[in-house]
């Protein structure tokens, strides 16, 4: 069966890596959504949204088993070359070492991917019964079945021509909330002798902040380790600061804001006070970028906190709608907001098929 899936994030490179005969449509000009790495030079890059992932996640299987599902396994099984590195801050958490996109193109390498498609609506062909896809740049494309990665409400919107819109909507709209969150990334260059020496001591990469406006601090120069001569820091704020502050910080076009700009340096200066960097704590960024997302928090995913349980009516009513129609909701809003868990949902979902 033709099948088409709707996002190059890591639930539609798994899903493509696991369905013959499908085809991937990606919205923008490169592949990744909010698995991607943005490149400031050849030798400066960073991952703005996915910065590491958790190998193992366990779930409950048809027979109410207890298994466990380990990317890293899935990776070498199939034959996909990216070299992880365990991160300091957990035994089960590991990243990329040439970033989030380089591992989603290499699950990718086998299929076809068409970029700077925009899904607008699907509609089905009563004369040939398949599904329709209608695309912002004016191409009509027909497929057997469709599986749909993007954020539920952007899918739903464009389900509105198709009878089973209802069906879905009533089935995932408990689900239907997300998380906001700014990020702040920093770029320093050309650094002291002394300030190297520092980082080079410096062997974690994430900072944890509870109770604080920043969800988490990472250096991802520190990741990608052919950029000695500079310093990329990357700051997520939480739910209640973004809430207060995506529009103040972050333009449309994912730019940030003047106000953004002035007030941003305050957090980068606690960092590097905190670190012993003082040298750093007055200096401000060569470069500045910002950015907002929205995401499915893990406890309002359709398995929330939970492990995903095979047997359970929730799944097994999740199957059949997509059975009924050849149309599926996936993503991190359908499995959590967490590298693993949509990688295990993409490929219990192919196997469902």
């Amino acid at each position: 069966m033709k099948t088409a899936i709707i996002g190059s994030g890591i639930t539609g490179a798994v899903l493509a890596r696991e369905i013959q005969d499908s085809i991937v449509f990606e919205k923008d000009l490169d592949i990744g959504g909010r698995t991607s790495t943005n490149e400031f030079s050849e030798r400066e890059r960073f991952d703005p949204f996915s910065t590491f992932f958790s190998d193992k996640i366990s779930y409950s299987g048809t027979n109410n088993s207890k298994e466990e599902f380990s990317l890293l396994s899935y990776l070498a099984k199939n034959e996909i070359d990216v070299e992880c590195i365990l991160s300091t801050f957990s035994s089960n958490h590991y990243y990329p070492k040439n970033g989030m996109k380089e591992m989603i193109k290499k699950i990718l390498s086998k299929n076809q991917i068409f970029l700077s498609h925009k899904l607008l609506d699907i509609s089905r062909n009563p004369q040939t019964n398949q599904w329709v896809c209608s695309f912002q740049n004016g191409k009509e494309l027909g497929f057997d079945r469709v599986i749909l990665t993007p954020p539920l409400p952007k899918s739903l919107a464009c389900l509105k021509s198709s009878k089973c819109m209802s069906e879905w909507e009533d089935f995932i709209s408990p689900f239907v909330e997300y998380k906001a969150s700014t990020i702040l990334v920093g770029i320093w260059k050309g650094l002291s002798n002394e300030t190297n020496r520092k980082l080079a001591d410096l062997h974690e990469s994430t900072f944890f902040r509870k109770n604080e406006d920043a969800e988490y601090i990472s250096i991802e120069s520190s990741k990608f380790k052919e950029s000695e001569d500079s310093l990329i820091v990357m700051i997520q704020f939480g739910q209640s600061f973004s809430s207060r502050n995506l529009e103040r910080w972050v333009t449309s076009n994912n730019s940030p804001t003047r106000f953004a700009k002035i007030t941003g340096e305050s957090f980068f200066q606690k960092f590097f006070i905190s670190k012993g960097f003082s040298e750093l704590k007055d200096q401000p960024p060569l470069e500045l970028f910002a950015f907002k997302k929205r995401y499915a928090a893990p406890d309002r995913s359709l398995w929330k906190k939970e492990d995903l349980h095979l047997s359970s009516e929730l799944f097994l009513k999740y199957i059949e709608l997509g059975r009924k129609h050849g149309i599926w909701l996936a993503g991190d809003w359908v499995f959590g907001a967490r590298i693993s868990r949509c990688a295990l949902g993409a490929t219990t979902l192919a196997s469902q098929l």
